[in-house]
């Protein structure tokens, strides 16, 4: 799924986007949920062990049970609270939101089809930066030749260490960046990147990814087994290619480098 917010692909299990912080309110809800449920099998544990104590354990068990009844009667009240005023701020922002996006699709867009219909990737991907933080940009992830830009963008990005020196601020700053592009272009394309790409774009993406491993291979000495291993840890049972393992790779592959 997308952040609704800055567009960024993210978990549906993460109660909050990684990047740039807003709320998944269904990841949030379940996160909240769990919660309580451990609350409640606390307290049934507790009703099964105040069955066996004496009169006085009994009473000192009792006013455990108490107090962490308050608590869920607490939790659920804030709950319920919290939960009403997500549902109606989420009624009001969907339409400002819906506005916002509709303003920004009707602004942005026919620049954005200008310059990918003239064949400059380039200046299409310095445009979709430039107006990346506008108000509506969420609905970015929506135009037509998105997947292949940020695949292009990822591209960029690896061939550019072709034109660096790889100094210290580079592995300590810039290296990390540059293997999650890479593995993101080399491995995600097939789960969810070709969606919607034409022909043209997934042979030009293909090529992409053989000139990725490439450079992966003469400038890190990474080889293509290096990288299936890369990707296999760093990735859950939905596919999901958590940024915190490839900066541990990062670390790993970049201090052998150095």
């Amino acid at each position: 799924m997308y952040c609704s917010n800055c567009g960024a692909e993210i978990s549906e299990k993460d109660a909050y986007c990684p990047y740039c912080g807003v709320m998944n309110a269904r990841a949030a809800e379940r996160e909240y949920m769990e919660k309580l449920e451990d609350i409640r099998e606390d307290t049934e544990r507790l009703g099964e062990e105040s069955g066996k104590e004496s009169r006085r354990g009994m009473t000192i068990a009792g006013k455990k049970a108490l107090k962490i009844f308050a608590i869920v009667a607490v939790i659920i009240l804030g709950l319920t609270s919290f939960f009403i005023y997500l549902e109606t701020g989420f009624l009001r922002g969907d339409a400002k939101s819906a506005r916002a996006e509709a303003a920004f699709k009707e602004k942005y867009f026919p620049k954005l089809d200008e310059y990918y219909a003239a064949g400059d990737d380039d200046a299409t991907a310095a445009y979709l930066q430039e107006i990346w933080n506008q108000d509506g940009a969420a609905v970015l992830s929506g135009w037509k030749h998105y997947m292949y830009m940020k695949y292009y963008m990822d591209y960029t990005n690896v061939c550019g260490v072709r034109n660096r020196e790889l100094d210290d601020d580079f592995w300590k700053y810039d290296y990390e960046l540059v293997l999650y592009d890479g593995i993101q272009l080399i491995y995600e394309t097939d789960i969810v990147g070709y969606q919607g790409m034409t022909s043209a774009e997934k042979e030009k993406v293909r090529g992409y990814q053989k000139e990725a491993e490439e450079i992966f291979e003469e400038y890190f000495s990474l080889s293509r087994s290096d990288l299936d291993e890369i990707h296999e840890s760093s990735v859950d049972e939905g596919n999901y290619l958590y940024r915190s393992h490839i900066r541990e790779w990062a670390a790993k592959t970049g201090g052998e480098n150095k």
